[in-house]
């Protein structure tokens, strides 16, 4: 069976191709939520880079490295979790008829990238993971119902993200330069590396960044630099990321007392693992609570490519139409 697999979030996009639950070829390409870029434009990088990782196997497959046969048969199915389509039910619809006319005889599933990602860290089967990306939310499954915790977009929240952290440490260094708060070596270490970073002239600049909107580029960039301040000791930094640690921790427990029971917590996201220090705190509140952290099982993208192959009745059948709840 040949199934491709898709997450697509907030910064990047991943692709994998599995034959017979093997994974054969990836690729990875820039953003593709519809809602950020416009539907025609994430339907163009996203077909662009299945095509690659589609691409990737023929090479592999003409240099000898694997069956040409098995690789050149045609799709059966293709799943794909997106960023965005939950809050757009034409988005969503867009989407899955662009793949189904690029591949006219595969099952195609387009469901939320947060959906993908649990489904891939717990294999189909009850959890609860919590995403500290650029965003942040938290999804559960009991093995019965779903239930989700935060994910109300930049304006609103998002809480325990890249781009939470991003906004509250330009406003305590935006302070600090207006003396509203105490500019000590710390913020000055931390402003330097950011204004670097960021290519800017100085920190004022950031009030513009954020005036359009910070680009998922810039996000990236800030929480990289913040990160490697923090691991460099700077206590402005590391309080930063301890704040944000215990806003995911929070969506955790939210998440456990709603559906009850003592279910699993995986994280996932380039914020919690991407910094040993978010990571570790994470850990320990949560071990307070006695909850026990595990890394996922599989990637998102995997996740969607198994959501999309599961047959009716099979785990990972049941989890998609336990979710189809956060699709409008």
């Amino acid at each position: 069976m040949r199934v491709v697999g898709v997450d697509g979030g907030g910064t990047r996009t991943r692709v994998v191709l599995l034959v017979d639950g093997e994974a054969v070829s990836s690729a990875v390409g820039p953003a593709t939520n519809p809602l950020v870029l416009g539907v025609e434009v994430a339907i163009a990088r996203l077909l662009a880079v299945v095509d690659e990782a589609l691409g990737a196997s023929m090479r592999d497959a003409a240099s000898g490295a694997a069956s040409g046969a098995a690789r050149e048969a045609p799709l059966d199915a293709v799943g794909v979790g997106i960023a965005g389509v939950g809050a757009s039910a034409s988005a969503r619809a867009a989407i899955e008829g662009a793949l189904q006319r690029r591949f006219a005889t595969a099952r195609v599933v387009v469901t939320t990238d947060v959906v993908a990602a649990l489904a891939g860290a717990f294999e189909g089967g009850p959890g609860i993971l919590v995403v500290g990306g650029t965003g942040s939310v938290a999804l559960g499954y009991s093995g019965a119902r779903c239930v989700r915790v935060g994910g109300w977009g930049r304006r609103l929240g998002d809480a325990g993200s890249g781009f939470d952290l991003f906004r509250r440490v330009a406003c305590t260094l935006l302070a600090a330069d207006d003396g509203l708060e105490l500019q000590t070596a710390a913020t000055v270490s931390l402003r330097d590396a950011l204004v670097a970073r960021l290519g800017l002239a100085s920190i004022r600049d950031l009030i513009e960044v954020f005036a359009r909107d910070p680009r998922p580029d810039e996000v990236l960039a800030a929480v990289e630099a913040i990160v490697a301040r923090a691991d460099a000791g700077d206590e402005v930094a590391t309080h930063a990321l301890h704040v944000q640690a215990q806003s995911l921790s929070e969506l955790a427990i939210a998440t456990q007392r709603q559906l009850g029971g003592q279910l699993a917590v995986a994280p996932t996201g380039g914020l919690i693992l991407g910094s040993r220090i978010v990571a570790d705190k994470f850990e320990a509140l949560l071990q307070a609570e006695h909850i026990d952290v595990m890394p996922a099982i599989s990637k998102p993208e995997v996740g969607a490519a198994l959501l999309a192959a599961a047959r009716p009745g099979q785990a990972h059948a049941r989890l998609l139409e336990a979710s189809a709840v956060f699709l409008r």
